[in-house]
């Protein structure tokens, strides 16, 4: 099992027109919405109070494997607890602020969280082994006459 994260996020989107004066602007606004989550604030009402004037969407994105995201936010989200929020990611066409909802360690499962997939898995085995040797003992001891 491979490693898994649970992220949710608010954007801020950035016009490919955007001049440094706006995208600073924007980078501020980001800043105080980060700061506004981390003192607990919930994510719905940040991003809606950001949604008009800026644009900002946000909500859960899903769970993802470390190899699905963008690097970006892989080098962000390293070392962020459950729970709390990365510093802002900018790419070209938006700002982030990631939360990490939720984190799933890969490696290795408890034996007792897997023991009925394994005892499944052993029982598909014997019985596909007993249906072919039962077939197979069928059409050695079958007699065909073909008539023309």
């Amino acid at each position: 099992m491979t490693p898994e994260v649970q992220l949710s996020a608010v954007t801020f989107p950035i016009s490919k027109k955007a001049s440094d004066q706006e995208r600073q602007q924007i980078r501020k606004i980001a800043g105080e919405a980060l700061a506004r989550l981390r003192q607990h604030e919930e994510l719905a009402l940040v991003v809606a109070s950001y949604n008009k004037t800026y644009g900002a969407t946000g909500g859960e994105l899903g769970r993802f494997a470390y190899g699905e995201l963008v690097p970006g936010f892989v080098e962000a989200i390293r070392g962020v607890d459950e729970g709390n929020f990365s510093e802002p990611v900018e790419g070209a066409e938006a700002i982030h602020l990631l939360r990490v909802d939720k984190l799933l360690a890969g490696g290795l499962q408890q034996f007792d969280s897997v023991k009925g997939e394994i005892y499944q898995m052993i029982l598909d085995q014997k019985t596909d082994a007993r249906i072919k040797d039962w077939t197979q003992s069928l059409k050695t001891k079958a007699f065909i006459d073909i008539r023309l």
